[in-house]
Parts: structure tokens; sequence; C-alpha cells
């Protein structure tokens, strides 16, 4: 992993694109295969410096970006429960 040194912060627009996308590459591992290649600290790192670009050139990121999103879909192997709180709550 490359990690940007704070006084060597990322000056294109194409060093955060890859970053977004090294960034969902780790996601993935971690959410969808359940096999983290990279330690959360790391992760965190990584998306900060995508965070401080974004901020240090006033740029807004897109709707898509990962900076926008939170956890990811679940893997096929969970499986999903469907409770009906109310009946549960009448019981008590």
């Amino acid at each position: 992993i490359k990690f940007i040194e704070d006084n060597d912060l990322m000056a294109t627009r194409k060093d955060a694109e890859g970053l977004e996308k090294t960034l969902q590459a780790h996601r993935y591992c971690y959410y969808v295969n359940d096999a983290p290649v990279i330690s959360d600290y790391d992760y965190d790192r990584l998306e900060r410096q995508l965070l401080d670009f974004y901020e240090d050139h006033y740029i807004e990121p897109a709707s898509t970006s990962i900076l926008n999103t939170v956890g990811s879909s679940l893997a096929s192997s969970y499986s999903q429960e469907v409770r009906d709180y109310a009946k549960e709550l009448s019981n008590v």
C-alpha cells in the first residue's frame, strides 16, 4: 500500500479516482468476501487521504463516491429474517 505523506498531497483528480478504485476493491474484500486484505486502520488512512484531497481542492465528491456510501450490500451467504414486531410486542 502506498501512503501519501501529509506534505505531498495528491495533485490530480486521476490520483483520487485511482484511490477510489483501491478503496472499492478493499471494501469488496471486507464486506462481500469477508476476507479483508488490509487493516481497518490502513483503510481509514486511505479514506482520509481521499477526503483530504477533495477538501483541499474544494471539490465535491460525486454522489457515487465511496465517501458517500456506508457499508456494502450483504453477501448472499447471509440469510434475512422477516419479523413481525407488532405481534411480538403484543405477546409481552
